[in-house]
């Protein structure tokens, strides 16, 4: 992956440090543990605000980043074959199997990163990656402007009870 490293994100060690491997769940699991509190929430103070797990082939590969603060978690299921994921510091890295490629997570603090890399160049100029994306009710991805996703939505208890009616 070092070959790689001018197009990652550098590594963050605070980060690498709370990405850990739980052999239980056979799964590795960043900011395990993880709950707002009022003194962490917001800010650029450093501490992730999310949780991660990162699944292996017996999970089916699946990645579910959560927000504690929203309550909000959102699973993506890669619909194409994966081996099995090792950690580089803050990093997740799964070979993409019968590819000659690597899928990267860099762990950031209010989210993850996904670096797709293609050691060769596909023989008809393309490659698809599809994935299946399980959201909560009342939530939906949208693509922002750097090529990122964003997850927008509301809650009944942020809009309370909303009622409307005729002048009957």
């Amino acid at each position: 992956l070092s070959t790689f490293n001018t197009l990652l994100d550098k590594p963050v060690q605070q980060y690498a440090d709370k990405l850990q491997y739980n052999p239980k769940k056979q799964q590795y699991i960043f900011n395990e543990g993880y709950t707002a509190t009022s003194g962490d929430i917001s800010g650029d103070s450093g501490t992730p605000k999310v949780t991660a797990t990162f699944g292996s082939a017996l999970e089916k590969n699946a990645v579910t980043l959560t927000d504690p603060v929203n309550s909000v978690a959102i699973t993506f299921t890669p619909k194409f074959q994966l081996g099995e994921p090792q950690k580089d510091q803050n990093r997740i890295v799964y070979p993409v199997t019968g590819k000659n490629a690597l899928k990267v997570y860099t762990l950031k603090g209010s989210g993850i990163k996904e670096d797709i890399i293609l050691r060769d160049k596909p023989s008809d100029d393309t490659m698809e990656f599809v994935y299946d994306i399980t959201l909560p009710d009342g939530v939906e991805l949208r693509s922002e402007s750097d090529g990122s996703l964003a997850a927008y939505g509301v809650t009944g208890t942020l809009l309370g009870n909303v009622s409307t009616g005729t002048e009957q």
